[in-house]
């Protein structure tokens, strides 16, 4: 008799999701570049935003009372992406990213960078012209990126650090005299460092962003981020599977271009 294993079933539905995810992106790539009729230069957008990640666990933890093994992250990006003129169009963007993220594993501060290179974007309103009548317009779109690859590092793998409580070990015998006296168990987990770390993940954010066309060549805005699903794996250890992640940011932008032509 053969038994599956869940976790290893698991991974098979997740690499079977990504594979479709991807397939998906080359065809929408593939549509965004079919050839049309002349359109201006893309502007260009720089975006500013903050918010909220999940990532499962990063370090087996067996211990009870049971406390969640996964990780929170609040990241913070600063980066820019192209917005095309035409109806779907090629959507690439970059940006920095710093996030402050704590586990019961301990405590991290990681720096590092989004690149997309798959990214198609569909206008939700009628496409800019690219001409004065822009001006005042509000314009909407829609962005999937089915190639969006993150990577970092742990900038203090040395702190936090606090006496009381320096590791995993001593925070589980915290909580657990607390359970044992009917004391509220202290979740606080910025108390101790988790180390080196660095990573590399492959996510699927899908975006909308709104903005004002105040100028021809300028316009304000915001954006929406989600990833529904993505997948982390540590670059300095080895692991049994990726952390699947998911995450929301928002935040502002401001888009520039095409200047006029002089004349």
């Amino acid at each position: 008799m053969h038994h599956h294993h869940p976790s290893r079933s698991r991974a098979r539905r997740a690499r079977r999701r990504a594979g479709a995810l991807g397939v998906l992106g080359l065809v929408a790539c593939f549509v965004a570049f079919l050839p049309g009729r002349a359109q201006a230069a893309p502007r260009h957008e720089v975006h500013a935003g903050t918010g909220w990640q999940n990532t499962g666990a990063s370090r087996a933890l067996t211990w009870h009372p049971a406390i969640q093994g996964s990780r929170k992250d609040v990241p913070v990006v600063v980066g820019w992406s192209a917005v095309g003129h035409r109806r779907v169009y090629w959507a690439p963007f970059a940006r920095v990213k710093y996030t402050n993220a704590w586990s019961i594993g301990g405590a991290l501060n990681l720096l590092g960078a989004d690149l997309g290179i798959g990214g198609v974007g569909v206008y939700l309103t009628q496409p800019p012209r690219g001409d004065e009548s822009d001006t005042g317009r509000w314009f909407s779109t829609l962005t999937f990126h089915a190639v969006n690859l993150r990577f970092g590092t742990n900038l203090t793998p040395n702190r936090p650090h606090d006496d009381r409580v320096p590791d995993p070990d001593a925070h589980r015998d915290l909580v657990r005299r607390q359970v044992a006296n009917g004391v509220p168990p202290d979740h606080t987990l910025q108390r101790y460092p988790f180390g080196t770390y660095a990573y590399v993940e492959a996510a699927f954010p899908i975006q909308i962003r709104a903005w004002k066309q105040v100028r021809r060549d300028l316009g304000v805005g915001m954006f929406f981020e989600a990833v529904p699903f993505g997948m982390e794996w540590p670059l300095d250890r080895r692991v049994p599977r990726f952390a699947q992640t998911y995450s929301v940011i928002v935040g502002g932008s401001i888009l520039f271009g095409p200047r006029p032509k002089a004349g």
